[in-house]
């Protein structure tokens, strides 16, 4: 148990690969609580595919015991938060279990789109903000440039920014020294009934699943609790801190954070942001901020063999019990097999979804093409939600259909600045405002999430030479005219090959799969005309020719009304072909479609 005015509870926030975790692991090191022995970078990250793309996936909590220059010993619990706007809602609520923030900004870089989304996040909450500019011993460091964008941004002096070197450890003592001094302490509410506010959970294969949590009032103790949002209750097996290591204490208090091995069985009982209370005498206040997950992106998973369906449903199973923001659902298709169809929160979500089931199940996947849900409204007053084009209803039985909308943040340098306002309204987007930052200007734009979810990301960093980056988050929901295209192959449907698309932009995008279609299927006996449809309408046709069998090779000299006999009869074969016919599609045609865009 820590006095409360000797706690610092602090969050690390900067845009990827700007140095966080590496200056999480030097704060690490200073604080004397790195094993010597088996020293690796990335201390915090324990997922292998955080290891690999040096990204992070998962928040984790640390407690670091630092003996200051004041002579006294504090306890500062930092929390390690994913920047991703795929879980900007976990990313909140850790937030929220802060009184402070380190902004590392990348001395060669500047600020970036994601820089600027976490920023205003903990300024909406009221946290103090600490400046760090990062990196300031590379060559192509810019650190008066980025300075003044700091300073611009934060509207503080020059002497407030901390300016380190994580990889060498250049000044990180500096940096626990302004945690301390600049960050306040949590309120002393230890005499409260118990309220602690759940900010990430997880699954462990021998303790169930564990909630992290932020103890807001009162002390946590080993006896019956209860969430009161979910109502779910249990009794604590075990109550900790992580040093990193798993270390077990008697209790938790005000101000502090630490775990709680609920042995609870499913993780998705245990809902980020709920309020934990005692059972007994219960908290009559929830802590505010609670909202469920809700997927933005869906998709489908079909194994390459169709023996390993099991396997995929096993492999999601077990990953929906470590990641509660996973929906899924089975689903079959006439061209593909049995599958699973799998909500995300984002496109980075379902990368890191698809990547683990592969890496950690062994399974080889065919992943169709991401989709939004759309909201219908029907003409008798009911609304269906639809996240595929098979769900589509019938044209005539729909009133209104409304999509997700987003509000994108683009930092580019001004001569970008008129490309990448073109690609935004390319993509059905609108300039709202713009700020400027040093020499680069901040776009402000609206647009469809299904514009974003493709390969905007690809076409800016494209256009922009690696130089724009983007950040958004979901604002609103918008009407659009939206259809259901169909392809036809033989005048038969192929429901896998449908897609939902805006009118306007139906045309062009089921001439360009059409065209696709013609160069991916093999040549048949008979022609076969390849058709996009709207509600029975062509609005794209190819036909692929038919393959010819030289029937006259067999003639030597003769009269010409024998070769054109035997030209009739063969014409007249290729139209009973024609008539009953059909054409089957191989697994590698949908493999090969699938990976170009529309």
């Amino acid at each position: 148990m820590s006095s409360a005015r000797l706690v610092r509870n602090f969050s690390i926030i900067a845009h990827i690969d700007h140095g966080k975790t590496t200056l999480t692991d030097r704060l690490l090191e200073q604080c004397g609580q790195v094993d010597h022995q088996h020293v690796h970078d990335r201390v915090m990250d324990s997922n292998p595919i955080e290891q690999e793309r040096g990204i992070t996936i998962k928040l984790a909590p640390v407690r670091l015991n630092y003996l200051a220059k004041d002579s006294q010993r504090y306890t500062l619990n930092l929390i390690d938060t994913p920047g991703h706007v795929d879980f900007g809602y976990e990313v909140s609520r850790s937030l929220a279990a802060c009184e402070g923030v380190l902004l590392v900004v990348d001395a060669s870089q500047g600020i970036q789109a994601q820089t600027l989304s976490t920023f205003y996040k903990a300024v909406d909450l009221g946290l103090k903000v600490i400046p760090v500019i990062n990196k300031i011993d590379l060559p192509s460091a810019e650190v008066d440039r980025v300075l003044l964008e700091v300073m611009e941004l934060c509207k503080v002096s020059e002497d407030e920014i901390l300016r380190v070197s994580a990889k060498s450890g250049l000044n990180i003592e500096t940096v626990l020294e302004a945690v301390i001094e600049r960050i306040d302490p949590p309120e002393d509410t230890i005499d409260k009934p118990l309220r602690a506010l759940l900010i990430s959970s997880y699954f462990d294969q021998h303790q169930g699943a564990i909630a992290l949590v932020r103890i807001v009032d009162g002390r946590l103790r080993p006896e019956k609790l209860q969430f009161i949002q979910s109502g779910t209750s249990f009794f604590p097996a075990e109550i900790g801190i992580y040093t990193p290591k798993q270390e077990k204490i008697s209790e938790l208090t005000s101000g502090e954070v630490g775990y709680v091995v609920t042995t609870l069985k499913d993780v998705r009982s245990l809902k980020i942001g709920d309020t934990l209370t005692v059972a007994s005498r219960p908290a009559t206040e929830t802590l505010p901020g609670y909202k469920e997950p809700q997927p933005l992106v869906f998709f489908e998973l079909y194994p390459i063999d169709a023996a390993d369906y099991s396997a995929l449903l096993d492999g999601l199973e077990k990953l929906a019990l470590r990641d509660a923001a996973i929906q899924y659902s089975n689903t079959h298709s006439s061209a593909l097999g049995s599958g699973t169809r799998v909500g995300c929160l984002g496109l980075l979500h379902a990368e890191i979804v698809v990547e683990r089931l592969k890496l950690e199940a062994g399974l080889d996947l065919l992943v169709t093409r991401p989709t939004v849900p759309h909201t219908i409204t029907l003409t008798d007053g009911s609304e269906k939600v639809v996240r595929t084009a098979q769900e589509f209803p019938d044209p005539s039985s729909i009133a209104s259909v409304t999509e997700p909308m987003v509000a994108a943040t683009l930092i580019t340098p001004v001569k970008y600045m008129s490309k990448i306002l073109d690609l935004v309204r390319e993509r059905r987007g609108r300039y709202d405002s713009s700020d400027h930052l040093g020499d680069r200007v901040v776009l402000h734009c609206t647009m469809p999430l299904s514009e974003l979810i493709t390969d905007l990301h690809d076409v800016i960093k494209s256009v922009s030479s690696g130089y724009c980056s983007l950040e958004y988050e979901v604002s609103g929901h918008q009407e659009v005219d939206a259809v259901l295209v169909s392809i036809l192959l033989n005048g038969e449907e192929v429901p896998p090959l449908g897609f939902i698309s805006v009118r306007d932009y139906a045309a062009s995008r089921g001439r360009k799969l059409v065209a696709q279609l013609k160069d991916l299927i093999p040549r048949q006996l008979f022609s076969v005309p390849v058709q996009a449809t709207i509600g029975g309408n062509v609005i794209a046709r190819e036909t692929i020719s038919a393959l010819r069998k030289d029937v006259t090779a067999k003639l030597y000299g003769g009269d010409v009304t024998r070769r054109k006999k035997l030209l009739a009869k063969q014409a007249k074969g290729k139209k009973r072909m024609k008539a009953f016919g059909s054409v089957h599609l191989d697994q590698d045609v949908y493999l090969q479609l699938l990976r170009k865009p529309l």
